[in-house]
């Protein structure tokens, strides 16, 4: 067993005392080597205590005692328990010494100040860990909420409601302290300061309902109470980028104890309870209930979340934390959860705390808020060919955080199909099954310059397209093996992947096919004027097909918001470009129709190609964007892929242009990332792939009678025949 990790305990404060030292005292990874406190007696009055469980320990104050912390040899991380005008400082002077950080939540006062913080924090040399703490991202209760919502059970989500309500007042042991609160300095004071970790909740089920970040948050924030020196009661609403919403209420002067956080889906409901007239502050409730169930199941589960953040902490600092532990702890998501609930404040009326109304949420919000406002990465990429149309510059811009997103979303999908082929091979998937390793770069720089209100339609290789748009590793895995869980509910398989709340329609087994109906989505958006595009994705093979050259008529005779997009992976098939194709220059196919070339093994080329075409599809209709892309696998399982092309070719792609291992070169060489950081994603990504194959081959297979379903709109008693005559079946 490993030493016990020895922290310093900053704060000396109630929450210190009553929520940390208890924690500390059973832990047998964490050693308390010492306790700091702005103040000499407010530390040495925490001494008793901690020399119950560690004799050793010292208790230092001021500046001193803080400098003498800064520099001792067996202090090997900080938990920082202090107020949040105070602790980002105090912990950005630990992590410039090369400690690990767990700070209690919030992050910063405001949304300005964390992306301040963050910025000094990406600056450093080689950035410790920097971890947040008492969410509800990490109690049990919500941790399995999130996975009976990502398991589908309930069928999609359709709303969140979230109520909590708090006596806040003299009889309150936190009352003396938490209303000490400046609105000056953190606005809004307690009520900003603690509705962060309900809202932690809130955003941590929409995630798993696949609902995507929060884009829009009104609310309004007033006062119940003179006794209360700031707003104690707070309503508003949330919608997310799905268009889907959530309702909060959250009160600090109502009489009732009570938590609340309900989902509510096609299938059934679930929801979190604490306190209220159903049960004891002691623990929460887990009720969940499905469509066709009398009574709902009732779960009884204790209090986790800090114990469960420490633990999570410490085995980031060891490196050997899972990819949900982080993001348990993630410093990025607490950043996200004080800006929806600063968006609720500022959108206030009058009498509401003044906060600043410029926040970024969703999409836009991960890309400049957060560590993500560190130095700008100013990169060459492959120059860019355009026919009817001048191409964008070869010059684009990135950060180090968009480069770690983009290399950890790529392995994910190539770790994915990998353990497709293997499950393939040992049997588990039958059928067709056509891999996407090696063409990663094409989605994820796709979805880098899009969201989830543009429509995409594939071909028959759909897996990562499913994971791009939200889709859980568990619903593609349990689809390949046909179980209930997957995608399409074990009915499509391999080629037909759907999710049509994030405006993906599917992938299409017919080739060519998905191009005529593309250039249809694309007459919605028109039609309903609403500024986003359709991607119609097709492969080098199917560039012949005559129907696709009827969609590019339609689509410039209307001029339609359609983005054509070939996959040029050089061989449709077994069959190569040179021998199947008169002309290969895809991208110039639509005659009428503007095209640009794109190296699709290049994340950042696609990325800003893409968001060149989408803005100019959006003025001026339809464009064809070829993606010089290669896929490491045959055309299908059945297909070995070296017949028709030479190992060395494969081997040579995979050396000279492999789009993951071009990211990793980036970051390396350009953001100062060290290797060791990079296997830790990858070990973390492969545990994820790892659970979710486990998961979906412990799905359930459907019932036989789901053959008959879904055959008409409204069978109306109707019934068809089997396989012989005399077999004769009802559809329900």
């Amino acid at each position: 067993m490993a030493e016990p990790l020895g922290v310093a305990l900053l704060g000396a404060g109630i929450f210190a005392r009553d929520a940390y030292l208890p924690l500390l005292r059973q832990s047998k990874e964490i050693r308390l080597v010492a306790v700091w406190s702005r103040s000499s007696e407010a530390a040495s009055a925490l001494l008793p205590a901690v020399h119950e469980f560690s004799p050793d320990a010292t208790a230092l104050a001021g500046e001193a005692g803080l400098e003498a912390l800064l520099q001792h040899p067996g202090i090997g991380a900080v938990l920082v328990v202090l107020p949040v005008d105070v602790a980002p400082r105090v912990a950005l002077r630990f992590l410039a010494v090369g400690k690990p950080v767990l700070q209690e939540k919030p992050v910063a006062p405001d949304v300005v100040a964390a992306r301040d913080t963050l910025r000094q924090h990406a600056a450093l040399a080689s950035p410790p860990l920097w971890a947040i703490a008492e969410n509800y991202r990490s109690e049990q209760v919500f941790c399995e909420a999130r996975r009976i919502i990502s398991s589908r059970a309930l069928g999609e989500i359709i709303k969140l409601d979230l109520v909590a309500d708090m006596p806040m007042n003299a009889a309150n042991k936190y009352f003396g302290s938490v209303w000490r609160r400046d609105a000056a300095v953190c606005p809004g004071a307690f009520l900003m300061d603690s509705s962060v970790h309900f809202v932690a909740a809130l955003r941590a089920l929409a995630a798993a309902a696949g609902l995507g970040e929060a884009a829009h948050a009104a609310g309004r924030a007033y006062s119940t109470t003179d006794a209360l020196p700031a707003p104690d009661a707070l309503v508003g609403h949330v919608v997310f980028e799905c268009g889907r919403g959530a309702s909060v209420s959250i009160s600090f002067s109502c009489a009732l104890p009570r938590f609340s956080l309900a989902a509510t889906g096609t299938r059934g409901a679930l929801e979190v309870q604490r306190g209220g007239w159903a049960a004891g502050r002691g623990e929460y409730r887990l009720l969940v209930q499905a469509h066709d169930e009398a009574a709902p199941r009732v779960e009884k589960v204790a209090f986790s979340g800090l114990e469960d953040e420490l633990a999570a902490f410490v085995a980031q600092v060891r490196g050997s934390a899972s990819s949900d532990e982080a993001y348990r702890t993630s410093l990025a998501e607490g950043v996200r959860d004080l800006a929806l609930v600063e968006a609720l404040l500022a959108s206030s009326s009058a009498g509401a705390p003044a906060l600043s109304s410029s926040l970024l949420l969703g999409r836009r919000f991960q890309q400049t808020a957060a560590a993500e406002e560190e130095d700008t990465i100013t990169l060459k990429v492959s120059e860019y060919k355009g026919h009817n149309i001048d191409p964008p510059s070869a010059t684009v811009t990135t950060t180090k955080a968009e480069l770690m997103k983009f290399f950890e979303t790529m392995y994910r999908m190539r770790r994915m199909e990998i353990a497709a082929d293997m499950m393939y091979k040992a049997k588990f998937i039958r059928g067709f099954c056509h891999l996407y390793d090696g063409q990663e770069a094409v989605l994820v720089g796709l979805e880098a310059a899009s969201d989830f209100k543009d429509s995409i339609i594939t071909s028959y290789r759909d897996h990562c397209t499913h994971l791009g748009r939200g889709g859980t590793m568990l619903e593609v895995m349990a689809e390949l093996m046909g179980r209930t869980e997957g995608a399409s509910k074990g009915l499509g398989g391999s080629m037909h992947m759907y999710k049509k709340e994030h405006n993906f329609y599917g992938g299409q087994g017919i080739v060519g096919a998905q191009v005529p109906v593309g250039a249809g989505l694309a007459f919605a958006h028109k039609y309903r004027n609403d500024g986003s595009v359709a991607y119609a994705m097709y492969g080098d093979g199917a560039a012949n097909q005559g129907q696709g050259f009827e969609a590019f008529n339609i689509a410039g005779l209307w001029s339609l918001p359609a983005i054509f997009i070939c996959e040029n992976n050089h061989y449709g098939m077994g069959t190569s470009i040179a021998r199947g194709s008169k002309s290969s220059a895809f991208y110039t196919r639509g005659d009428y129709v503007p095209g640009l070339k794109i190296d699709g093994m290049d994340v950042l080329a696609v990325k800003h190609g893409v968001a060149y075409a989408k803005e100019y599809a959006v003025k001026n209709g339809p464009i064809v964007l070829e993606m010089d892309t290669y896929r490491y696998h045959g055309h299908s399982m059945s297909d070995p892929g070296s017949t028709y092309r030479t190992r060395d070719e494969i081997a040579a792609m995979r050396q000279q242009r492999d789009p993951i291992e071009h990211v990793r070169r980036l970051l390396q060489e350009h953001a100062g990332v060290e290797a060791a950081e990079l296997k830790k994603v990858e070990k973390a990504v492969k545990k994820e792939v790892d659970a979710a194959v486990e998961q979906a081959k412990k799905g359930t297979i459907p019932s036989v009678d789901v053959l008959y379903k879904n055959i008409y709109k409204a069978p109306l008693d109707s019934v068809a025949r089997g396989v012989d005559a005399k077999s004769i079946h009802k559809l329900a």
